[in-house]
């Protein structure tokens, strides 16, 4: 699943914590936190900048329309019908909040005056910021511009020269020509608990952390192509075990290790393999890990990667390679920044993993032995320390080559305490 896929599937609270982490990287400078501005039929967040041009300076408005439609109810729809909903809503509740639609459309200059008429500079001021995916993006903010602009100017009263500029920011524009943290920090998203679920079973209640996975409208129905009547709305959710979540003294236990110079690689992996939960870093979805498993090459002999981690999906595997924790990811020469050694031999040993797969014939022999191979396994390197919030990726600048997920040592030490510290204490695995 790309980073547009990703977007798209976020629930609506993440959703709301991604547009703001995505606001605090615009290239102009805030004059005030987002103000959230809840309406009859729509939601706004307003905030106000400061943009520069060569004849001064001036504090513009800037509105975003939240859009946010449940994956599970694309199909029943015609989206571009949705956007014009929402827009709908939004110029009728404009229309009966003067003073919302006069922010809006303010423009200050330094001196503190209003410009009239509206200064005509790159960019949009009103943005639909929604999750929906649907075709074209450029022929559909086209056609959402297009329709604002004649509701603004029917029904609102405010003509084209005093409108602001309308745009659409959908999951492929605002994942477009954002820095690798971005990803990470979506990914984080999708893995964190979406809430937590009373869970009452054979007599017992317990309290257990949840990934919601859509909301669905469930139906004894037996017909398939018209939409039931009826239906109960549910929501499919993966529970969260607490064995994923390491304890206190793990975490001390594993401080200990990877801050120890003399610490063998040997040691860190069987440390890892007694708790896998310090993996949950890489991703909350893994089914199940393995390590040392032996794959046999013909070409290649044996090789042996130190963990294979297979995700609840059929053929999704990640294959990930340790090195020390005092090794570095890169050096400085005269030329700049370059990989260490122990990096390119990590590297190295992940590609020859991925050629393995790439092979039909080694594919099959996994197969029969595990029931399941992936065609292209994700790849993932830990090494050193430090940089505890930050996933870096690899990418040979010669075609053809996979990315490499680069992690240390620090970044799983810090997600096993940010996921112990969303437990209450009656969950704690202590």
């Amino acid at each position: 699943m790309d980073i547009v896929q990703k977007i798209a599937h976020l629930e609506e609270p993440k959703f709301i914590r991604l547009f703001r982490h995505s606001l605090g990287s615009i290239p102009y400078r805030q004059r005030s936190r987002p103000e959230a501005i809840s309406l009859s039929h729509s939601d706004f967040f307003i905030t106000q900048i400061d943009r520069h041009l060569w004849q001064g300076g001036e504090h513009a408005t800037w509105a975003f329309q939240m859009a946010y439609l449940p994956k599970c109810l694309w199909g029943a729809c015609d989206l571009n019908e949705k956007y014009r909903d929402f827009l709908n809503g939004a110029v009728t509740d404009l229309a009966s909040n003067a003073g919302v639609l006069k922010r809006l459309l303010t423009v200050i200059d330094m001196a503190g005056q209003r410009r009239e008429p509206r200064p005509k500079l790159d960019g949009c001021d009103y943005y639909l910021f929604s999750n929906m995916l649907n075709g074209d993006d450029e022929e559909r903010a086209s056609s959402f511009s297009n329709s604002a602009r004649i509701l603004f100017d029917q029904i609102l009263g405010v003509p084209e020269v005093d409108q602001p500029r309308f745009g659409i920011a959908t999951p492929a524009t605002i994942s477009a020509n954002t820095p690798i943290e971005f990803e990470s920090f979506v990914e984080s998203l999708l893995n964190e608990p979406s809430s937590y679920y009373l869970i009452a079973r054979e007599g017992e209640v317990a309290v257990a952390p949840v990934s919601e996975r859509g909301s669905y409208a469930a139906s004894n129905s037996l017909k398939c192509i018209d939409p039931p009547t009826t239906a109960a709305w549910t929501t499919i959710t993966d529970t969260l075990p607490c064995d994923k979540y390491v304890d206190a003294r793990c975490i001390s236990d594993f401080l200990s290790l990877i801050r120890q110079p003399r610490t063998k690689e040997a040691e860190i992996q069987r440390f890892l393999e007694e708790n896998p939960g310090f993996f949950t870093a890489l991703n909350n979805e893994y089914f199940e890990i393995q390590p040392h498993v032996c794959l046999y090459d013909p070409d290649e002999g044996r090789l042996i990667p130190d963990f294979i981690a297979r995700l609840n999906e059929p053929h999704v595997w990640d294959v990930i390679e340790l090195k020390l924790p005092v090794h570095s990811k890169t050096i400085n020469t005269r030329n700049g920044m370059k990989p260490s050694a122990a990096m390119a031999r990590g590297i190295a040993e992940l590609l020859k993993y991925r050629d393995f797969f790439a092979s039909k014939g080694n594919r099959k022999r996994v197969m029969e032995r595990f029931g399941t191979a992936p065609y292209e396994p994700a790849l993932v390197l830990v090494i050193g320390n430090g940089e505890a919030t930050t996933k870096y990726q690899w990418k040979s600048v010669r075609a053809g080559f996979p990315k490499v997920d680069i992690v240390t040592y620090d970044y799983l030490l810090e997600w096993a305490k940010c996921c112990r510290a969303s437990l209450r204490p009656d969950m704690s695995p202590d």
